[in-house]
Order: structure tokens, then C-alpha cells, then sequence
């Protein structure tokens, strides 16, 4: 094919990442991820894998605990007594979903439990794929439309980088 004077063409894996970058965006998933210092290679396999997680069908974390057989009562139906061994039964099954909570150690175990089953619990999910990442809700004390807390979550992707990387690449959603 002829090149045009003073136009440089975009190589082909350039144009799949950015095919796929647009999809991700198209479905909701473009998140605010700079992938400049990546290796084109590490770039295509991750928009392919936000898009395969993008298009997959959701499911409530709600719904995949109970599918565990986790009892999940209304926060005011359980006895002070009882609401830090169900915060970790809790806390444990969603490890099990790949899901993990940081930042909420200022929180009273209620209160974790509270927005738990009235919000987080209540967001749809990507299923991940198997052995692949996991999902970071973060607490964020400042601002926010629920009851002044604010979560930021993150999908977490396992990839091999040069030795004292961190290992991770990330996106952020706001929720």
C-alpha cells in the first residue's frame, strides 16, 4: 500500500489497541489507565482482556455470596454481639470471589457491614477469569454520595515484569 507524503503509518498492533481501547470505552470500561510505558505487546493483551471482561455478563456480589450459602441479614436484624464474626465470614467469602476491602479500619464493624449489604454488595461485577486478577475496593473517608464514604474500586491483572516491578497493572473506576 502507498503511503501518503508526510503521513506516517500506524503499525497494525497500534491500530488493534486502539480498536480495542474504543470497544472498552464503548462498553464502559475505558478506565484511567496510562498504558504509554507498556510494551505494545503487554497493551494488547490488557484491552483485550478489559473488553472480555467488559462483555461478560455481570452478577451482583450479593447474589454470588448467597450462591455460597453465606446468610446475609439486614445489618440492623444482627446482635452487636455478632456483627464482627459475620464482618469476617464476610470478608472472607468475598476473598474467596477474588474481591478485597482496604481502608476501612476507621469503620465500626456495622458500619463496613452496612455499606457492604446497602451498596457494595449491590454493584454488578465482571466474573474473572479463572487464576486472573482480583478486584480492590478501596475506602476513601473524604466526600461521596454514600453517607460521606466514597469507594474506589480496582481490577488488580498478575503480569511478569522486570525484577522490583510491582507486578500489577491497573484500572480505577469510581464508584
Amino acid at each position: 500500500m502507498k503511503q501518503e507524503a508526510g503521513k506516517e503509518s500506524t503499525p497494525p498492533l497500534e491500530e488493534e489497541i486502539e480498536e480495542l481501547r474504543r470497544q472498552a470505552e464503548s462498553l464502559g470500561g475505558g478506565g484511567s489507565f496510562d498504558d504509554s510505558s507498556c510494551p505494545p505487546e503487554a497493551r494488547l493483551d490488557f484491552w483485550k482482556e478489559v473488553v472480555a471482561l467488559e462483555s461478560a455478563p455481570r452478577a451482583s456480589l450479593f447474589r454470588q455470596l448467597e450462591g455460597r450459602s453465606l446468610a446475609l441479614p439486614r445489618p440492623e436484624e444482627v446482635p452487636a454481639t455478632g456483627m464482627k464474626k459475620l464482618v469476617g465470614q464476610v470478608t472472607q467469602a468475598l476473598a474467596g470471589l477474588r474481591v478485597f476491602l482496604s481502608g476501612t479500619e476507621a469503620l465500626t464493624d456495622r458500619q463496613v457491614y452496612s455499606d457492604l449489604w446497602h451498596h457494595l454488595l449491590r454493584d454488578e461485577y465482571e466474573p474473572l477469569p479463572p487464576r486472573q486478577g482480583e478486584w480492590r475496593i478501596e475506602h476513601v473517608p473524604e466526600g461521596g454520595a454514600r453517607g460521606g464514604r466514597q469507594y474506589v474500586k480496582y481490577f488488580l491483572k498478575p503480569v511478569a515484569g522486570p525484577p522490583g516491578s510491582p507486578g500489577y497493572y491497573h484500572v480505577t473506576f469510581k464508584l
